[in-house]
């Protein structure tokens, strides 16, 4: 896909890491082309964003019901966060875990911040359902404003994108492996 924005064969994309394991077009590469990119896969599920100009981050998880969501969200999140996952019912605990966990992941992934930096970010959503607005209050480690937008996904899926401009996301595609 990064081949198609970079005019090059898929072999010669320049790939390198970040400290905290974010993947970006190498320096050269980047000088030329304003491109950036973010991706995330899970369960043969593949997810990625592809940005002109603008950090971006995005994540992808499948629900999962045997995860310790209260002792997760206790111990990760913070406490309004926490608080709002366990007064869902017991049926939408899970749901709503990964909701959040995809919403801080992202901005984690865009500002290129390892997991170490979830309870420096702390998320609002206004309703329930991928529709819903999003506020986003964000700590020191974070150098941009960042926005976040869920992403529809088939069910049992939660994702997210994170960047500075939410608003011109064009299109999200949900891809087998």
């Amino acid at each position: 896909m990064l081949s198609k924005y970079l005019g090059v064969n898929p072999e010669v994309v320049p790939l390198d890491r970040s400290a905290t394991g974010k993947p970006f077009l190498t320096r050269e590469q980047r000088d030329r082309s304003a491109i950036t990119f973010n991706l995330s896969h899970a369960h043969d599920r593949a997810l990625i964003a592809v940005s002109k100009a603008q950090e971006v981050g995005v994540d992808l998880e499948f629900v999962r019901a045997d995860i310790e969501v209260a002792n997760l969200s206790k111990r990760f999140f913070t406490s309004s966060e926490h608080t709002a996952i366990m007064q869902a019912t017991e049926e939408r605990r899970a749901t709503r875990f990964f909701r959040y966990w995809v919403a801080k992941e992202a901005l984690l992934k865009a500002q290129g911040i390892g997991l170490g930096g979830l309870p420096d970010c702390e998320i609002f959503f206004e309703a329930d359902g991928v529709d819903t607005d999003v506020r986003v209050r964000l700590g020191a480690q974070f150098s941009n404003p960042l926005g976040v937008r869920l992403l529809a996904c088939e069910k049992g899926w939660e994702a997210a994108v994170a960047a500075q401009s939410v608003a011109s996301v064009k299109r999200c595609t949900l891809e087998h492996l």
